[in-house]
């Protein structure tokens, strides 16, 4: 049985046989990586092994469309007219590590960019200011792009995990 599957169960890690296999850079992933002090705590991957997932809880910004009444509670799906460019940029309100995953109907030929960051910055790009402040900030961060096919109930997720606060989707 594998990760996601019914009855998979998770094999604890020992921190220090792993800072000892990328100290031998045993693992492509780190190389380059310099450790420094290593501290183990319970895995916030924990809810997506386990197969349950949370909501985001604000919405920032919306430009270019509407977004439907209870539709973070997952009350409502949000529909986007086809040559229609939107931006959203999401609140998760904490930091999380995991994978964030949306559902997708439709759409072939749409461009999905999903991009994440743990801080909004400052119009100089170096300032953090209060992180629940999103006016005049910058978003800069990593990003994934999805390429919907036009089935139905397409769910696009990262294929590694990501670290983020804020998600920004731009379709």
């Amino acid at each position: 049985m594998g990760l996601g599957k019914s009855g998979f169960q998770r094999q604890p890690v020992d921190p220090s046989r792993l800072v000892e296999q990328c100290r031998r850079k045993e693992y492509p992933v780190c190389k380059g990586i310099q450790l420094f002090k290593w501290e183990t705590a319970r895995a916030p991957t924990d809810q997506a092994i386990t197969g349950e997932g949370e909501r985001f809880q604000k919405i920032f910004r919306i430009d270019g469309i509407e977004i439907p009444y209870r539709f973070l509670e997952g009350g409502s799906s949000l529909q986007i007219p086809p040559d229609k460019k939107v931006r959203i940029l999401i609140d998760r309100t904490y930091l999380t590590i995991g994978y964030p995953e949306m559902v997708v109907s439709g759409g072939k030929g749409s461009i999905i960019r999903m991009d994440y960051a743990e801080i909004l910055y400052g119009q100089d790009r170096r300032s953090i200011g209060n992180r629940n402040d999103p006016v005049n900030k910058i978003f800069n961060g990593i990003h994934d792009t999805f390429l919907p096919d036009g089935g139905n109930n397409r769910i696009f997720r990262p294929l590694s995990h990501r670290a983020f606060r804020f998600i920004q989707l731009e379709i």
